[in-house]
């Protein structure tokens, strides 16, 4: 709830000081994709140990029931 009373604070101020009320929207769309995007990549760097694990695991459990298979 404070989040949402700051947003609204910080708009008000920069509304009040003249900047115009498009380029707030516009500052605060191009903010939340830049952190929505910033979100998006620390956690593929969260996971990324977990999905390494997964592929050696994968890659170790193939080769230890490959069949003997020929190629024609």
């Amino acid at each position: 709830m404070l989040e949402i009373l700051f947003v609204i604070g910080f708009v008000a101020v920069l509304v009040k000081t003249g900047i115009s009320p498009g380029k707030v929207i516009l500052a605060l769309v191009l903010a939340a994709v830049l952190m929505m995007l910033g979100g998006f990549i620390t956690l593929v760097f969260k996971l990324l140990p977990w999905l390494l694990l997964a592929v050696v695991g994968v890659w170790l459990w193939r080769s230890m029931n490959r069949k003997q298979s020929r190629y024609y």
